[in-house]
């Protein structure tokens, strides 16, 4: 037993038991002694001695089984010791014992077997009855300890206590019976009923140390195996005891805070190794990780003994003895110092990362929105119809784009030397049209526009409501102090000025604006250009049309009416004379006036092209045979079957192609006669030109001769058939059809 008790300091049953052995083994040599004693001094003294002893066994029998069965009601235990120890006392100081009041002799008795013992006759004593009491006390205790044991759940241990302490409870009631003469002539077997539970738990409890000795070289072994890995891991190992003093520390320790362990075994860990400012919430998160296994985790920086700050990741769990009390904790730390700082640094560059994203996005959405803008402005500028309007949707297209309060268009005029608004946006009016569109300005009145007007480079202007000078009224009315004016360039000259105006206190254009400004002004320029040069082709194409018909009047109207004249001069001098003659010359001032009067109407359709849609295809194709009359000596037959008014274009095309056949009838066929038809028949129309003149070869007629392929682009414009015919001497004859459902499939 006291083998276990060094192998297991802190298991006090085995003290117990140990010393409970010893106090059986007194009671059964004084028993012996008491049955062997030849004098009644003998006698008394060794049963006073026996009693005592019992009762000291007893004690330490409650106390092992307390220990054992771990049910220690402290103070019950407390109590029942001192009663009993009273009792020993009381027995001790007894002229005859706690069992006798008076002793009148010594009886020697048999047993069944001839065996004799000494029995002692007296009177019993009262505190016999107390003696009794404190027994079944006692063993009710143990009674109740071995049952709470059993429910527990460690029935094998409480059914070895109770089969140990089975033997014990019957000899003291068998004892109790031969004290009350229940039972005669027979020796009391108490003393001897201990033996059952020494060997019962004598061989528990080496078993147990022995599995304890086990037990306890494993741990050493497996305290070995840890304390070599903890002295060659990577990480810093530290351990505290319950006041946060140092137990223990690793060579890494060491290594990380250059103390020795020396310096600090037995230091408060919270003053060497925390910063001052946090000491004390260290402390306090130290003291509730005692108390409630909380803050297993966490990370706090430790002072090195230079003075450097080391950020360390710390792993912490409580140390316990053998009762499950805490004594401490074992913290494993990880340095995370370079790790902290590096993730820091990251950071810091995820932040300025995000921030160039930011302005990158923010100069790419910019850059998108320029050339959105630019994108519609060119739009704009290649669809416009009317100038001003196009000018004026470029304006407030650009306004935005520069979070401009005013965007002006002005036009030079160098031979008046003025300046014309001709488009403008201003943010703060209605319908965002600027005052004094379309007004005129002498240039002198403008300062900066006739500087950017002489220099032809882009001016900027800031700080404008900080100056006494106005160079317009605009700016002092709308309260502008940034400007933005930029040259319209066309054909290397200066024709106009971009604005772009500011109302913001200290707004200013950097060269970003500048740049930008450049560019929509040279959109602005080319729509203006185009616009002058659209004007100058449509006054070429006048000049150019009054100069056709001028001509086509010289050569057919203005000699048939020249003709006319001279023939109406003739027919009264041959009136009475020659009255065949006459009748001649009537026919052909007819035929030309007629033809005449066709030449003008068809004259008068090209200088009204609409016109083609408001008479039927057969009236314009009567007008063109009348109308080749007049200009030729030709025969122009007209055939018309079911005319009608058919579609713009179709229409169009089929008098085109019809003018053009005849065209070429006049000038290339040398023929008498030309017939023109026009049938009509259900789901198709059949136009034809034929002539009788002296025709050509198909096989080596050109393509592009003759008009032949303006007829046939006319014909696919309004998907129809062209077919020519022609052969030498025979004539020529064009024909088209043209199916209305083609043309609605197409």
């Amino acid at each position: 037993m006291f083998i276990g008790l060094r192998q297991n300091p802190h298991n006090r049953s085995y003290l117990l038991f140990s010393l409970l052995t010893f106090l059986i083994a007194g009671v059964i040599m004084t028993d012996g002694g008491y049955r062997l004693a030849s004098t009644n001094e003998q006698i008394l003294t060794l049963l006073r001695i026996g009693i005592s002893v019992t009762g000291l066994a007893l004690i330490v029998l409650v106390w092992f089984v307390a220990a054992y069965t771990a049910v220690q009601p402290r103070l019950f235990l407390v109590v029942l010791s001192l009663v009993w120890a009273v009792l020993v006392l009381i027995n001790q100081l007894s002229p005859y014992s706690i069992l006798y009041a008076d002793i009148t002799g010594v009886a020697e008795n048999t047993m069944p077997w001839g065996e004799t013992f000494i029995t002692i006759e007296g009177t019993p004593s009262s505190w016999q009855t107390v003696n009794i009491a404190l027994f079944f006390v006692t063993f009710g205790f143990i009674f109740y300890a071995i049952v709470q044991q059993y429910r527990r759940g460690e029935q094998r241990a409480a059914s070895l206590l109770l089969l140990g302490i089975a033997p014990i409870i019957l000899g003291t009631i068998f004892d109790f019976l031969i004290d009350f003469g229940v039972i005669t002539n027979f020796v009391g077997l108490y003393p001897i009923s201990y033996v059952g539970l020494v060997l019962i738990m004598s061989l528990v409890l080496a078993d147990e140390v022995v599995k304890a000795g086990v037990l306890q070289r494993e741990v050493a072994e497996n305290e070995r195996r840890w304390r070599s890995m903890l002295e060659n891991i990577e990480l810093v190992v530290i351990g505290l005891d319950v006041q946060g003093r140092i137990n223990y520390t690793n060579p890494f320790f060491s290594k990380v805070t250059h103390f020795s362990s020396e310096e600090v075994d037995g230091k408060d860990a919270f003053r060497i190794l925390i910063p001052a400012h946090m000491q004390t919430e260290m402390q306090d998160v130290f003291s509730g990780f005692l108390e409630t296994d909380t803050n297993r985790y966490y990370q706090n920086p430790i002072v090195t003994k230079d003075g450097a700050e080391r950020m360390i990741s710390w792993a912490n769990v409580r140390l316990r003895d053998s009762d499950n009390q805490v004594i401490g904790t074992l913290s494993i730390g990880n340095d995370i110092t370079d790790r902290t700082r590096t993730e820091k640094e990251l950071e810091h560059y995820r932040e300025q990362l995000q921030e160039l994203v930011e302005e990158r996005t923010s100069e790419l959405t910019r850059v998108v929105t320029e050339l959105n803008t630019l994108n519609q402005i060119a739009k704009s500028v290649a669809a416009f119809v009317d100038l001003q309007d196009t000018l004026q949707n470029v304006c407030e297209m650009v306004a935005p784009l520069f979070d401009a309060a005013v965007v002006v268009i002005n036009v030079f005029d160098l031979e008046t030397e003025a300046v014309n608004l001709l488009a403008g946006y201003d943010r703060d009016v209605v319908d965002g049209r600027a005052a004094g569109v379309g007004q005129t300005l002498p240039l002198v009145a403008t300062r900066m526009m006739q500087q950017v007007s002489h220099t032809g480079q882009a001016l900027t202007a800031a700080g404008l409501l900080s100056q006494d000078e106005a160079d317009s009224p605009l700016l002092t009315e709308r309260h502008i102090d940034a400007l933005l004016l930029e040259p319209l360039r066309s054909r290397g000259e200066i024709i106009g000025v971009l604005g772009i105006l500011r109302d913001e206190p200290a707004a200013v254009f950097d060269e970003t604006d500048v740049i930008l400004a450049e560019t929509i002004a040279g959109y602005v320029a080319a729509a203006i250009e185009n616009t002058q040069l659209s004007q100058q082709l449509a006054d070429a194409a006048v000049t150019e049309e009054r100069n056709r018909i001028a001509r086509e009047l010289h050569d057919s109207v203005t000699q048939n009416l020249y003709t006319v004249a001279t023939i109406s001069d003739t027919v009264p001098d041959i009136w009475d004379t020659h009255p065949e003659e006459t009748r001649k010359a009537l026919n052909n001032l007819r035929r030309l006036s007629r033809g005449a009067l066709a030449e003008m109407r068809i004259l008068l359709l090209e200088l009204r092209p609409s016109s083609l849609l408001e008479k039927s295809l057969g009236q314009l194709l009567q007008q063109l045979g009348e109308g080749i009359e007049g200009r030729s000596r030709i025969q122009a037959t007209t055939s018309i079957v079911s005319d009608q008014i058919f579609p713009d274009d179709v229409q169009v095309a089929l008098y085109r192609i019809a003018q053009e056949a005849l065209n070429n009838v006049i000038k290339h066929s040398e023929a008498t006669q030309a017939t023109i038809g026009l049938y009509h028949v259900p789901d198709q129309v059949t136009l034809s030109v034929r002539d009788n003149g002296h025709g050509f070869d198909m096989q080596t007629m050109e393509y592009g001769g003759f008009g032949l392929e303006n007829m046939q682009e006319r014909a696919r414009q309004i998907n129809a058939k062209l077919d020519i015919k022609s052969e030498l001497k025979k004539g020529a004859e064009i024909t088209v059809i043209w199916q209305p459902q083609d043309q609605e499939n197409e």
